[in-house]
C-alpha cells in the first residue's frame, strides 16, 4: 500500500490472478470510517491495510467504479469484516453486481472463482 496524498492510499493488484485492479483507500479521519474504491477480486489486500495500522472493520463504504468482476469480486468478503458496509455503484451496473454469476462465464479469467453477490446500498 502506498500513500498518494494525505489520507489517500492505493494498493496494487493481486498477484494471484492475471486480472485485478488497483484499490484505493480514503481515510475520512472521522466516524464515517474508511472508504474503499474497487476492492478487487480477492480480499488479500486486507493484510496490507492492517500492516499500516488501519482496521478492516473500519471500511464502512465501498464505491464500485464499474461492473467488471475484478473491481468488485471481493465485496462479499468485505462484509465478513463489517456487515454494515454500504456499497455504491452506477445504477446501470447494479443489477450485474447484485446477481450470481454462472461459473462458465468467469472460468476463463478466474478459474474456480465463486462470486457471491452483494446488495447495492445506493445506486448512483
Amino acid at each position: 500500500m502506498k500513500q498518494i496524498v494525505e489520507n489517500i492510499c492505493y494498493i496494487k493488484p493481486s498477484e494471484k490472478v492475471a486480472f485485478d485492479c488497483f484499490k484505493y483507500i480514503i481515510d475520512t479521519k472521522s466516524k464515517k470510517g474508511l472508504i474503499i474504491i474497487d476492492p478487487g477480486i480477492y480480499i488479500d489486500f486486507i493484510h496490507e491495510i492492517e500492516d499500516l495500522g488501519y482496521c478492516a472493520k473500519d471500511i464502512k463504504h465501498c464505491l464500485i467504479s464499474h461492473a467488471h468482476l475484478d473491481h468488485y469480486g471481493a465485496c462479499y468478503k468485505l462484509q465478513n469484516y463489517n456487515n454494515n458496509i454500504e456499497f455504491y455503484a452506477y445504477e446501470l451496473d447494479a443489477h450485474q453486481i447484485e446477481k450470481k454469476y454462472d461459473y462458465e462465464s468467469i472460468e476463463e479469467f478466474w478459474p474456480c472463482y465463486d462470486y457471491n453477490p452483494v446488495r447495492i446500498t445506493r445506486k448512483i
